[in-house]
């Protein structure tokens, strides 16, 4: 017992040490649980089970686990190869959603940054949306394009925008652009206001205009923030489901994305399939080891091409 206090003794040679242990001992400890049950465990079951095939016991409770093989790829790949219109979707989404919304959203962040006319205003305006639930926010935009819609345009035969197959499309697209520039605008303001005036200052007496201060000063000194967002959007690009669950339900139809399918499928599965039409756990599993191995060489690519072809001061 001596021997285990001495040994004590040497590791914390006082008490202020040893408080400084527990601390960082209490930081440290949930977020490591964390991290190894749901990335290192989750990820590692998902590679075994997209191996494995479950079966009904026929005469006791359980399963029969089996070795598949390739098979739930095969399925996987089936999957994806019968719904191309909604990785076309996702695509779409991705350049609008998150390209275009992130070019606006450099300029109305550069535009509160600088303070110009109403900046306080359209910074509330625009960050509404993150401040409101996305269900109560969601719920209000479906009455503003069904009811108010139909209320001011008026006619028989009138329908919602969400409801009109020519316009829904376009109308999710607006939704989700509005919904994405609240964080873009938090973040890119934080980020500019980290700008050192004395550049800025120095820029203004050489005669620089607000266009050549944005173009040469303001986004190159922000662009490890608009890199991360951007390799963040390419990363979810197969798996966002752009709010259209939220829209929806379970009704999407012909706008569903990549995303918003996988998390029905989600949803629906069980360990055994019991309807042809949806995927079960092992074929989801692979259905995500597939995504992975699709993305994970294009966003190393394009992380790479940033770091070298990327704006720089």
């Amino acid at each position: 017992m001596s021997a285990i206090k001495n040994e004590a003794k040497t590791i914390f040679n006082s008490k202020r040490q040893l408080h400084r242990f527990l601390f960082w001992l209490s930081i440290v400890v949930l977020p490591l649980i964390q991290f190894c049950v749901f990335y290192v465990y989750v990820n590692f079951n998902m590679i075994v089970m997209s191996f494995q095939h479950f079966e009904a016991k026929t005469d006791a409770l359980g399963y029969v686990v089996n070795f598949a093989g390739l098979e739930n790829f095969k399925a996987a790949w089936q999957f994806l190869g019968a719904n191309l219109y909604m990785i076309k979707n996702s695509l779409i989404y991705f350049v609008f959603c998150t390209l275009l919304t992130m070019a606006f959203s450099l300029c109305f962040s550069f535009y509160i940054y600088k303070q110009f006319f109403a900046s306080k205003f359209f910074k509330v305006m625009l960050f509404m949306p993150q401040i409101v639930s996305s269900v109560v926010f969601a719920l209000l935009f479906k009455y503003i394009v069904t009811d108010v819609y139909i209320g001011i345009v008026g006619g028989e035969n009138v329908i919602g925008l969400l409801d009109n197959p020519a316009t829904r499309f376009g109308t999710v697209l607006f939704y989700n652009v509005w919904m994405g520039f609240g964080v873009n605008i938090l973040l890119f303001s934080g980020a500019m206001s980290g700008i050192n005036e004395s550049i800025v200052e120095s820029a203004e007496i050489d005669g620089a205009t607000h266009l050549r201060e944005f173009v040469s000063i303001t986004i190159p000194m922000i662009f490890p923030t608009i890199k991360s967002l951007l390799v963040l959007g390419i990363v979810g690009v197969f798996t966002n489901q752009m709010n259209l669950f939220t829209l929806f339900d379970n009704q999407a139809g012909d706008v569903s994305t990549l995303g918003y399918s996988i998390y029905l499928q989600s949803v629906r599965a069980d360990i055994i399939n019991k309807d042809p039409n949806n995927l079960d756990f092992s074929q989801l599993s692979a259905l995500g080891i597939i995504l992975t191995l699709i993305l994970v060489p294009i966003t190393t690519g394009i992380k790479k091409l940033l770091d070298k072809y990327g704006a720089s001061v």
